[in-house]
């Protein structure tokens, strides 16, 4: 994970001076080539000073990364979270609930910290430097949740926490509105933000920055549903992958 350059996506805000020179230099280059008809001289002077301005351009854009690079670093720390979950509880896909399907989050993270930094791109997406992935699946007697937490703009941030809890103990699943305030430049912007929360009786179970939409709209009912039903029958055994009444961890 390059920190360094990930680091300064975040720390800069706007084109850079360089950016305009190379533009500048790229415009200037053009007319010139343009304009000089006959004169190979001319033309030749305006391919070069073409060339200059785009080799300043590279030079700018190149010491930071981009709003690809931090995608995608996020999506390749977290795409194997069903395995370390799997490796991590022992508990393996015959086991899962039929009923409702493992539930895969990943989303930037807005929770106030001192380290945060949060940036508005050109695609109109806000991103942070923090970054959580989540994989929850569910047995005849217990929640699993996986959770991985990372800080693309420190070394060594990845961290990994697994969390059983008997259904005895879970009471319900909510999204959570909250406002966020973080400076677009020198501009205090709001954005809201939205937690993907599982409460227990001793506490909450998770809680996560998540992109409300329709498939996180499902996965609350469906995880509140599954609650209902085993706190109406809790000695009932559910369809599991592996075999219709199968006794699980």
């Amino acid at each position: 994970m390059e920190t360094k350059r990930n680091l300064k996506y975040f720390l800069s805000h706007g084109p850079s001076v360089f950016l305009f020179v190379a533009l500048g230099l790229v415009a200037v280059g053009l007319v010139l080539a343009f304009a000089s008809g006959r004169n190979s001289g001319l033309l030749m002077v305006g391919v070069l000073i073409v060339l200059v301005g785009v080799m300043v351009m590279l030079f700018s854009s190149g010491g930071k990364a981009n709003e690809v690079d931090i995608d995608m670093t996020c999506m390749e720390l977290t795409k194997d979270l069903e395995e370390a979950a799997t490796k991590n509880f022992e508990v393996y896909e015959r086991s899962y609930l039929r009923m409702i399907h493992p539930i895969f989050l990943r989303a930037y993270d807005f929770a106030e910290n001192d380290k945060l930094l949060v940036k508005k791109a050109s695609d109109g997406k806000l991103r942070s430097n923090m970054f959580n992935g989540v994989y929850m699946f569910f047995t005849n007697d217990n929640m699993y949740v996986f959770k991985r937490h990372l800080c693309v703009t420190e070394d060594d941030s990845v961290s990994n926490d697994g969390r059983k809890t008997p259904y005895s103990k879970l009471t319900e699943a909510m999204l959570e509105e909250h406002p966020v305030s973080y400076m677009n430049g020198k501009k205090e912007e709001s954005y809201t933000d939205w937690y993907f929360v599982v409460k227990s009786t001793e506490g909450e179970v998770l809680r996560m920055s998540v992109e409300a939409g329709a498939d996180i709209d499902k996965a609350v009912a469906d995880i509140n549903h599954l609650f209902k039903v085993k706190h109406d029958n809790p000695t009932d055994r559910l369809a599991t992958e592996g075999g219709k009444y199968q006794t699980n961890r």
